[in-house]
């Protein structure tokens, strides 16, 4: 899919290890709130604001990784980061395992939406191999793989939203629970 010179190659699915250590932290937090104020629900109030919001952010996080092809870079949009290298930089990849992208300096990189699970190893990764030939088929045609530029990578832009949003909701249920 070609979306504005960007090409798709895949989307991440990720698994719920995610959801489920956000409810381990936000059931830490209710517990702990309940501690210091038996009696007042203030960490159910607090808590629940955290909850909604790490939810939703979360699900805006998830649902937006992917593998992409920028003009003449690799970019893998994680949950945390972003990634981009040069294509004629990509020496190597394998979707056998989870999605391996190695690069000519000798760097692997994987994709947290494309890793290995028991259920993938059942089934022979077909997303992870899908994905992978699909890169393979992005590739520079012709000649040795050659480093034009470094790979960089950089924090997600929606994890300020991660980090903002849960706390505003627990302020405004914290007054409103006043």
């Amino acid at each position: 899919m070609t979306t504005g010179g960007t090409e798709v190659l895949g989307r991440g699915g990720l698994g719920i290890n995610v959801l489920a250590l956000t409810l381990i932290v936000v059931s830490i937090v209710f517990n702990v709130l309940n501690a210091l104020a038996p009696g007042s629900h203030l960490g159910a109030a607090v808590g629940g604001g955290m909850l909604f919001g790490a939810m939703a952010t979360y699900g805006y996080l998830a649902s937006t990784t992917s593998v992409q092809v920028r003009g003449d870079d690799l970019v893998l949009v994680g949950l945390l980061s972003v990634t981009r290298l040069p294509l004629p930089s990509v020496l190597r990849v394998s979707g056998e395992d989870g999605l391996e992208v190695t690069t000519t300096g000798g760097q692997t990189l994987t994709h947290m939406g494309y890793g290995s699970s028991v259920l993938g190893a059942l089934t022979g990764n077909r997303r992870s191999n899908r994905v992978a030939a699909r890169i393979r088929d992005a590739l520079p045609v012709g000649g040795a793989p050659g480093s034009k530029g470094s790979t960089t990578r950089r924090p997600r832009p929606g994890l300020r939203l991660f980090a903002v949003v849960p706390l505003a909701l627990s302020a405004v249920a914290a007054v409103i629970h006043q």
